[in-house]
């Protein structure tokens, strides 16, 4: 009873994920084009591009019911929902572009931190997203995140069809799926045991695995190296404030929101779906966590990025008529401008801190 249940709490979510994310997002798009003080310059392109691609995943999930599933030493992402009636090679591309999708959201998120970490410390290297630049970034990540699906069409479809001893039975079995009930799937081995000799067997799907392993991982390092490496440099700039310390104090709740829910939504239960079955341990129904947690991500996100803020707070709370809520501390009423605080430090190294510099 237990698979049956999850599943359709899982269907239950993502419908639910869906109605909220869109409107959520469209939202947040709004105040990235019509909000956005212009000391955001090229940053609220990478945070357009990212809620695109939100909204986009949103509504490809609605249409496949994404579910994963990991078996022995293999992963695998299953759909039971085909709404546009197509063939199973439909099915199969469609399934794919959902991983790409759910790939995208990974780099995207990447670039955002790496361009958050070079804003941050002022450095030179922050000129590689300017101009001419720009797109090439937007083309590396679309690139990317294909890469990806075509290694789980290629290795996920066309090459595991025949290693399907064991699996099908173990998917119905453990989610109580009806035996005449149809669905489509994409699964990728990292590695087998020969049952004579006991060694083990690898192959290109293997390799296919290692590459997914690797698109994983790399964004969620490359976004802990920057978040790691900002925290301390801000944190080192605060120590030596004495006023505007609620203004410091919302920097880091800005970092610490970015940081927390993208972990926890997304590199968490990505990370230990990807890795168990590499030591050959089967999550069983918790296989599926990721199913319910990346539908769960776009809807919280623009909220934390409209909260976090502060142009998009106070739009959003005169849209929704909560404008009596923002009530003005003394500190801010000093002779700085709210949004940017410069801090000197000794030595020839300053650190310009703003507010706007780190949106989510």
């Amino acid at each position: 009873m237990l698979g049956a249940i999850w599943l359709e709490i899982s269907s239950i979510v993502e419908i639910i994920s869906v109605i909220l994310a869109v409107p959520n997002n469209m939202l947040l798009l709004y105040c990235i084009f019509n909000k956005s003080p212009k000391k955001f310059g090229n940053y609220r392109y990478l945070m357009a591009f990212f809620t695109y691609q939100s909204i986009w995943f949103s509504i490809i999930t609605l249409f496949l019911n994404v579910n994963y599933y990991t078996f022995e030493t293999s992963i695998s992402i299953f759909v039971r929902r085909n709404l546009l009636g197509l063939p199973v090679v439909g099915m199969a591309v469609l399934t794919c572009l959902a991983c790409s999708s759910n790939c995208m959201m990974f780099v995207a998120l990447a670039v955002q931190f790496l361009y958050r970490y070079f804003a941050m410390t002022k450095s030179s290297k922050l000129q590689i997203f300017n101009s001419w630049r720009m797109p090439l970034w937007y083309a590396a990540m679309i690139c990317v995140s294909l890469f990806f699906g075509i290694i789980v069409f290629i290795c996920g479809y066309l090459m595991e069809q025949e290693r399907v001893v064991g699996f099908r039975e173990s998917l119905f079995s453990t989610f109580e799926i009806p035996v005449n009930s149809t669905i489509y799937y994409a699964r990728m081995t990292y590695y087998t045991r020969n049952s004579t000799t006991n060694d083990l067997e690898f192959d290109l799907c293997s390799l296919g695995c290692v590459f997914l392993l690797v698109l994983s991982i790399s964004p969620v390092s490359v976004m802990f190296y920057c978040g790691i490496r900002t925290y301390r440099r801000m944190s080192k700039a605060t120590s030596q404030l004495s006023n505007h310390m609620k203004l410091q104090k919302e920097l880091f709740q800005a970092l610490l929101i970015q940081s927390t829910v993208p972990c926890i939504f997304l590199f968490f239960p990505s990370l230990i779906y990807f890795l168990f079955p590499l030591f050959n341990l089967e999550l069983g129904l918790f296989s599926n966590i990721s199913g319910i947690t990346f539908v769960i991500y776009p809807v919280l996100d623009p909220i934390a990025v409209m909260y976090v803020i502060k142009h998009y707070r106070c739009f959003i709370f005169k849209l929704f008529c909560l404008s009596h809520k923002i009530t003005p501390k003394a500190e801010d009423t000093e002779d700085v401008p709210a949004n940017v605080v410069e801090v000197k430090m000794e030595g020839n190294n300053p650190i310009y801190m703003s507010f706007n510099s780190i949106p989510g």
